[in-house]
């Protein structure tokens, strides 16, 4: 497949948060005075009707004055247009650094949620061994609380009861008649060591419960960063619409004033056809009345001498115009650039027909919200949705975080790209924020970010990190 060259310019992801105020300041500036410009009177609309032959001129005058102004007021609607358009690039800048900053945010909470499920998993075995322990400790002190008994009204001494305080050795006593006739004194050993193993237990569950408590604590900050990541983003987003909108409006103004210019044109080029109309039928009746004169003369000269002799002049000339004109034409077809490159891919993947239905498991996910840490089944983020894809598409269990993935996927040039393969987004292999699948034809499905669901969109190929992934 062919696809539009991207071009990655690391310091728009660089210093987005300081730059962020003053560029604000400064579209709220040019926002305020953007459409304070001058107004001028739309010149009538149809056909401007022919001046006097008296006035004309100074029509065409007075026309050329207001067409001046127009133009320079279209020169400044032109600099204002100018000057919002690198004020919305700045802030396009500024949005796309701070989604990226808040696509690693939730990367890295991702990341703090797969730790802190591992921690309570690591704590809920250690309380049920507790637990279990405990309730063996209480039996075992059952046990010997009987024999105790037994052997205090028997008068028997409880010295030989030690085999039986190690691990397993009540267990291994066949009967309780065994034990109460054996004898010495082992039963203060015997609760001494109950509680030491009981105790032991104890700091087991507590260390487990402190380590999951921390990884929440990690992964609770792990999601304030992102939401204030996002909200960043969703900010300038707010700021990037609100000088789109301006933007637009002064488009708008400035294609007012370039129709003002355009019918002041027209107007300015008809009073000037009318004054040299006017010009040209003035001069045309000052050579028909002087040829009335002149012809009069002759008349006259003429009459005069036909008096005294007979003759006859005459004369006659003509002219003919003549003239040529040559046309031409030319063509160009579009060059050939050549057939792309192409490369290919080693064993260990999956099949086309099972990458397939990894993107149709995808699809199914459409409409879908986006949830940071969501991995189905009624929502998703970025990585969720594709780890679950060649889960529940293909039986393939995947890494869950995104630049994980890249590191684990083989990399096939884009090119080369087949549905199902993974697109990822980042400066680096180590930050990368986003992963997409790529669905065919351009397309991609994604799980985009807070505020939208699961989509079908073209392939952004802007910020485009490496190669395409394939498992």
């Amino acid at each position: 497949m062919s696809r539009t060259p991207r071009h990655t310019t690391p310091h728009q992801r660089r210093g987005w948060g300081r730059r962020a105020p003053i560029a604000a300041a400064a579209l709220a500036a040019l926002l305020a005075g953007s459409l304070a410009l001058p107004a001028t009177a739309d010149p009538s609309a149809g056909p401007t009707a022919m001046p006097s032959p008296s006035t004309a001129s100074q029509s065409a005058v007075a026309t050329e004055q207001k067409l001046n102004e127009a133009r320079a007021e279209e020169k400044l609607a032109k600099s204002s247009v100018a000057q919002l358009q690198a004020a919305l690039d700045n802030l396009q800048t500024q949005v796309q650094a701070a989604q990226e900053k808040a696509g690693l945010a939730a990367e890295a909470y991702d990341a703090a949620m797969v730790e802190q499920q591992a921690a309570d998993k690591a704590a809920d075995a250690a309380n049920q061994a507790k637990a279990k322990a405990a309730g063996s400790l209480q039996a075992a002190k059952a046990t010997l609380a009987r024999v105790a008994i037994t052997a205090n009204q028997a008068s028997t001494p409880l010295s030989a009861l030690e085999p039986f305080l190690t691990a397993g050795g009540l267990t291994q006593a066949r009967d309780e008649a065994q034990i109460i006739y054996l004898t010495g004194t082992a039963s203060d050993r015997a609760a001494e060591r109950s509680k030491v193993a009981e105790q032991q237990w104890k700091s087991a569950s507590d260390t487990a419960a402190a380590a999951a408590k921390v990884k929440q604590e990690k992964s609770a900050a792990a999601k304030r960063a992102a939401n204030s990541a996002q909200s960043a983003a969703d900010a300038l987003q707010s700021q990037q619409q609100q000088a789109q909108t301006k933007h637009d409006e002064m488009v708008t103004v400035l294609a007012e004033k370039q129709n003002t210019t355009k019918a002041l044109v027209e107007q300015e080029q008809q009073q000037r056809q009318a004054a040299a109309n006017e010009a040209a039928k003035e001069a045309a009746e000052a050579r028909a009345a002087a040829e009335a004169r002149a012809a009069a003369r002759e008349a006259a000269q003429q009459a005069a001498r036909s008096s005294t002799s007979s003759g006859s002049s005459g004369g006659s000339s003509g002219t003919s115009p003549s003239g040529s004109s040559t046309s031409g034409s030319s063509g160009s077809s579009a060059p050939d650039n050549g057939t792309p490159p192409s490369s290919g891919s080693s064993g260990g993947v999956i099949s086309a027909s099972q990458a397939a239905a990894v993107l149709a498991w995808a699809k199914a996910q459409i409409g879908k919200p986006y949830v940071w840490g969501g991995t189905g089944p009624n929502s998703f983020d970025c990585s969720g949705l594709t780890s679950q894809a060649y889960l529940h598409g293909a039986g393939k269990s995947i890494p869950r975080v995104a630049a994980a993935q890249y590191a684990a996927a083989t990399k096939v040039s884009f090119d080369d790209m087949r549905p199902g393969d993974l697109i990822f987004y980042g400066s680096s292999a180590a930050g990368i924020y986003h992963v997409t699948m790529y669905a065919g034809g351009g397309m991609m499905v994604e799980a985009p970010m807070p505020g939208l669901s699961v989509r079908e969109t073209p392939i952004r190929w802007s910020g485009v990190y490496g190669y395409a992934g394939r498992f």
